[in-house]
């Protein structure tokens, strides 16, 4: 999802490149470039600038959008919340679905699960259930990890593979909310496809099933004894 917002957004800021454009467009067309690039505390910098120096060509949404995300990247969630506020405030319909995704990852980052769930489920209200589905429902299966509902994790992480089976992150998550399960076979299954598919994290997710194996051991073995006391 965040790399076809990113394309979406490159390709607007090059079809905005004209001899007329204000200093606050130039400063948009360079964070623009950074944050494709990854350098989203350069990003931050830039699109605070181009913000200020006043916009032409380009759309406050648009620029917002890319700032929260870079905000969020970062680790400044408290940011990306304000940023994410700013365009859900602005904004009848263009951005909103982006921005509340964006604002959920924030909470659920700042441990704030209960409104996270809230401004996700306001989310799935714009929902088209389509490709750009895929990272909503994949931080709502995220989220009910979070929350040790693995059940009600799967149950949108299954959404997401069967909009989008190629989308990595969310093997990942399945095989942790079936590890909580207890479900091993189905974790280290789902874990070996995310890997086919270029999930990143596979020896941090093998950490968490190991450790979840090794609860479920520990459970099994330990013997409760009671002691009758009589007198």
């Amino acid at each position: 999802m965040k790399k076809i917002i990113a394309v979406i957004f490159i390709v607007m800021t090059l079809a905005g490149l004209s001899a007329c454009r204000s200093k606050g467009d130039d400063f948009a067309f360079d964070g623009a470039k950074a944050y494709s690039e990854g350098r989203y505390a350069e990003a931050v910098e830039l699109f605070n600038k181009a913000s200020d120096s006043g916009l032409s060509e380009y759309k406050q949404f648009e620029l917002d959008l890319m700032l929260a995300e870079s905000y969020l990247k970062i680790g400044n969630f408290e940011e990306a919340i304000v940023v994410a506020d700013k365009v859900i405030s602005e904004n009848t319909l263009s951005g909103v679905y982006r921005a509340l995704n964006i604002k959920g990852v924030a909470q659920k980052n700042l441990e704030m699960y209960d409104e996270a769930l809230a401004t996700f489920t306001e989310a799935l209200a714009f929902d088209q259930y389509d490709i750009d589905s895929v990272a909503l429902y994949n931080n709502i299966g995220n989220l009910y990890i979070s929350m040790n509902k693995p059940l009600e994790a799967l149950e949108y992480l299954n959404q997401a593979l069967f909009l989008n089976p190629d989308f990595a992150d969310t093997y990942g998550n399945i095989a942790i909310a079936y590890a909580i399960l207890f479900d091993f076979d189905s974790a280290e299954a789902a874990l070996a496809d995310g890997e086919i598919k270029g999930y990143t994290k596979v020896a941090e997710v093998q950490a968490i099933i190991d450790k979840y194996r090794g609860f479920e051991d520990f459970v099994a073995t330990s013997v409760v004894t009671t002691t009758e006391v009589t007198e």
